[in-house]
């Protein structure tokens, strides 16, 4: 079956469509989720996530 790459393009994921409406996103949620549970899960270091966060919080914050 052929693929309609047309069918995405038009999509705005949840989390644009938020910081497009200067709404709170849903980052705590998805990344700081995945940050406690790798870290606790596997001692793992999620460094990149927190970094992801703290850049989204910050767009957050400049909204007030």
């Amino acid at each position: 079956m052929p693929r309609k790459p047309e069918v995405a393009y038009g999509h705005k994921a949840s989390m644009l469509q938020d910081v497009e409406a200067r709404r709170q996103t849903e980052i705590d949620f998805l990344n700081g989720g995945i940050v406690a549970l790798r870290a606790r899960a596997r001692r793992a270091d999620a460094a990149q996530r927190r970094r992801s966060r703290a850049l989204i919080k910050g767009v957050e914050a400049s909204w007030t």
